[in-house]
Order: C-alpha cells, then sequence, then structure tokens
C-alpha cells in the first residue's frame, strides 16, 4: 500500500472513531463493500468490518489472505477458516465473538441495509441494541486532498479516452456499435480499473428513455447523441457527459443545447458552502422552466461522485436535505429530453471550495458538430 493511502485510511478511521465517540456508538459493522474499502482499502469479497472506538478489525475468508497482505496495513485482521462453504453467518459469528469479548453497549450498522438483514442483526446481538447510521457515508461526502487528486486524474484519464473516441463517431453505424468501441478504449488504458458505469450512447430518440445505455438504431445525418460515460481510476470514478451533433445541429437543437448549458452554469453559479442542496437543484430547474423546457426536465440535477459514482449528496428536490460543504463533490447534470426527437445533458463533475466551487471536467461545452 502506498504511503499516501495509508495515511489517509488511518485519517480516516481516526475521524470515523471520533464520530461514533461523539454519537455514543460503542461499535460499527461495516458492510457496504464501498465503506469497507474506504476504511481499510480491502477490494475484495466475503468480509466485514468491524469499527470500535479504540481498534478496528477486518474480518475476512482465510482465503482471501494474500490479497489482504497487499491491501491492507495497520488493522487487525481476522481469517475465517471453515471446512464447508463460507456463509456471511461465518463472518457474523466471529465478529459477534469479537464484539461479545469488547463488551459493546450498542452497535450501529448502515442504514441502507435491507430491512430483513436489520431483523437478523438485531436477533443475532440480543439483548445489545443495534441501531441504524449513515455515519460513514457522511465522511465520504467530505474529499481528502488524496481523494481529490484521484477523482482529477480519472476525469483527466477519461477527457483523453473522449477525445479518441469522438473521431471514430460517423452515421451509418449502431448505438450497441459505439459503446462497445468506447469500452475497449476504456479497457485499452491498463492504468484503469474499468468504467465507472456502462457508458451511455443514446441518439436523437434514444436518449428519451432513463439510462439507455445503447440500441441497435443506426446513427444518421443530424442526429444529437448523448455520450456519459466514466472511468474507475484507484477506486474513484469519473462521470461526465457531453452532447454532440453529426452534421450542423438545426436551430431547435442549437436552442435546446444552449438552455442546458444556461442552466449548468447558473447551478454552478449558485454553489457554495451552506447552501441548500435543493436551492442548487432548483437554479437550474427555473432556466429550463422559464425556457419553456420544465416538463422535459425530469431527472435531479446531480449526485456525489467518489468510490461509487451514484453516492450522497443529491442535488435533488427529492432527496433528503443538506447543507453543502467545502469539499464536496458532485455532478451538475442538467438535460432536456423530447419524446420521439432528441435530447440534450451536459455533465460536469464539481468540488465546492471555501468560496464557491471548482469544476473538475475541462471538457469543451461548446457545440461539436462531427
Amino acid at each position: 500500500m502506498e504511503k499516501s493511502i495509508k495515511t489517509d485510511i488511518q485519517n480516516r478511521i481516526v475521524r470515523a472513531q471520533n464520530h461514533m465517540g461523539q454519537e455514543g456508538i460503542d461499535c460499527f459493522i461495516v458492510q457496504d463493500s464501498d465503506n469497507i474499502r474506504y476504511l481499510s482499502g480491502y477490494t475484495g469479497e466475503f468480509a466485514i468490518l468491524i469499527l470500535f472506538q479504540d481498534s478496528i478489525c477486518l474480518i475476512s475468508h482465510y482465503r482471501n489472505n494474500q490479497k489482504i497482505k497487499r491491501e491492507v496495513v495497520g488493522i487487525d485482521i481476522e481469517l475465517v477458516e471453515t471446512g464447508q462453504l463460507i456463509q456471511h453467518n461465518d463472518l457474523i459469528a466471529a465478529a459477534k465473538k469479537l464484539i461479545l469479548d469488547k463488551k459493546a453497549g450498542n452497535i450501529a450498522v448502515e442504514d441502507h441495509l435491507s430491512y430483513q438483514s436489520v431483523l437478523d442483526l438485531r436477533k443475532t446481538f440480543k439483548p445489545i441494541k443495534v441501531k441504524l447510521s449513515d455515519l460513514i457515508e457522511k465522511l465520504r461526502m467530505i474529499k481528502s486532498e488524496y481523494e481529490i487528486q484521484l477523482l482529477e486524474t480519472a476525469q483527466r484519464k477519461a477527457e483523453n479516452i473522449l477525445d479518441q473516441f469522438l473521431p471514430m463517431l460517423k452515421p451509418g453505424q449502431t448505438e450497441k456499435h459505439y459503446h462497445h468501441q468506447l469500452l475497449r478504449l476504456i479497457y485499452d488504458d491498463v492504468q484503469l480499473e474499468g468504467p465507472s458505469f456502462l457508458p451511455i450512447i443514446a441518439s436523437s430518440e434514444s436518449s428519451w428513455t432513463i439510462h439507455p445505455y445503447y440500441t441497435d438504431r443506426v446513427l444518421r445525418k443530424g442526429d444529437s447523441v448523448v455520450i456519459d460515460m466514466g472511468v474507475f481510476y484507484q477506486g474513484y470514478c469519473s462521470d461526465m457527459t457531453r452532447t454532440v451533433f453529426l452534421g450542423a445541429p438545426s436551430t431547435r437543437q442549437e436552442a435546446v443545447y444552449n438552455i442546458v448549458l444556461e442552466a449548468q452554469n447558473e447551478a454552478e453559479s449558485t454553489i457554495k458552502p451552506g447552501i441548500l442542496n435543493h436551492t442548487v437543484d432548483a437554479s437550474a430547474r427555473k432556466v429550463i422552466s422559464q425556457a419553456g423546457y420544465g416538463e422535459y426536465f425530469s431527472h435531479g440535477l446531480g449526485h456525489g461522485i467518489g468510490l461509487n459514482t451514484h453516492e450522497a449528496p443529491f442535488l435533488s428536490y427529492q432527496k433528503k436535505r443538506c447543507l453543502l460543504r467545502q469539499g464536496m463533490t458532485f455532478s451538475i447534470e442538467p438535460g432536456i429530453y423530447i419524446e420521439n426527437e432528441f435530447g440534450v445533458r451536459i455533465e460536469d463533475m464539481v468540488i465546492v471550495t471555501e468560496t464557491g466551487c471548482r469544476n473538475l471536467t475541462h471538457y469543451t461545452k461548446e457545440i461539436i458538430s462531427l
């Protein structure tokens, strides 16, 4: 493990333990794979992390020992060996012994676990109280300088790939063909872990569908093409959307593009510490509504980006209210989608600074005609 990530993980553990103390949490059972990676560096399967206010232990299958040695430093390790196929309950049983030995008075678990999982845990640890907590997700919302560097590197790599991809885009081939071409370019960069999500190639009327990814529609001259792509670099994601045109855009296509761009610029100018996430969403939605296209903007303005492409905070009036804080990183992606015609979306990643925000996406937002 590199010194920089080791230091960052140790800082995360200390922050988590401090918050546990403030919230009166004796023990936190971490089961989400992104949260485990955040607090330990471990990227494998069959593991849970047990966090106390004064210690931390990773519990996993004994066959993961080599991977754990490569990825995890400075954390207690307990390997479970069983003569049968390992079950998740084997990890929970090992955790129970550890928790009882520490005489923990209460336990917290992630608040996005299924209802049945929570019931099972409460039954297993009874009479110890088991409560739900989003403590780790809240910590993940604030990115360290190290995390920001990884996000920026991921985004630069994505932009380099898009530069290679756009000259390939021509009428006569299907969305599916170009989807696979874009994936090939992503996998050609061996420094990447792969795409952060399946890329979207949605031309003209295809863009009406939510997350269409691709169809067998053949691209034609005059099409708008929504390209939504991201890469996965050392655990961190990028996410970017550009809408390009095959040939010169029509008057209406150009007008809609400029409305979406104005909405994005307005939202970015609204961002600063202390402002409500709903307010940023409303600022972009107002621009689109005043232009007469309010009914065609049918999703939230943005979402947090980090170890996952969709994590807290969410910039949507339908999501949980929260005040923006310095270090939060999220997408700004207004869009207009007109059924049976075409769609336009422009998406950048931004980070909240001391006085506003900084755009991590450097790719041009001038109209691109191919």
